[in-house]
């Protein structure tokens, strides 16, 4: 909400810019919510234009940085089209919205630029995140799964998980076979 106060404080074609953003939005049959590393508005021939922006110290690409850019893009669309935008007490229905992934150049080790990047079209990304967040979607399958028959795998990244207090003794208590740390479709054979 400070992001889009600052925006209705702001003169039209004045430039706004937000860092660690929070936002929360509802996509299919779930409620995300995240914080955007930065929102920044601009202007192009008199139109809004919002940017997305996310920072990662990394100098590949990676599908789970443009998942989470889609999503992001997803929640501000949302709310977006639902609003619109107001700037200095002018309502925007048109708002052009951009998305770029920041990371570190290989070549030259610098942080890219976050305004100089093209935006990221994220079209198969959002489609891809609609299905899966949708009300036939898998994840509201495997909300509804009962736990015993979920198929899962612990394994050595599992130590960082929040949840790892609860799956490992869980499983330990069960003796489940996914303490093997083998690909589910082998526990599966396995039983």
């Amino acid at each position: 909400q400070g992001f889009l106060d600052a925006v209705q404080a702001s003169a039209p074609g004045s430039d706004v810019f937000a860092r660690e953003v929070e936002i929360e939005g509802e996509v299919g049959d779930f409620i995300l919510s995240g914080r955007m590393d930065f929102l920044i508005l601009r202007w192009r021939d008199g139109v809004p234009v919002l940017r997305i922006v996310e920072c990662k110290a990394s100098r590949r690409d990676k599908t789970y940085h443009r998942v989470q850019l889609a999503a992001y893009r997803m929640m501000v669309g949302e709310i977006r089209g639902r609003q619109g935008l107001e700037v200095g007490g002018t309502r925007y229905s048109t708002v052009v919205l951009e998305s770029a992934v920041a990371r570190i150049d290989p070549d030259t080790n610098e942080v890219q630029d976050a305004l100089g990047l093209p935006s990221l079209d994220l079209e198969e990304e959002m489609g891809d995140l609609s299905n899966l967040l949708s009300a036939h979607g898998p994840l509201v399958r495997i909300a509804r799964t009962d736990l015993e028959k979920l198929s899962y795998r612990l394994d050595a990244t599992c130590g960082a998980c929040v949840h790892c207090p609860i799956c490992m003794p869980d499983s330990a208590r069960q003796r489940r076979l996914e303490l093997l740390g083998i690909d589910p479709s082998e526990v599966r054979m396995l039983r």
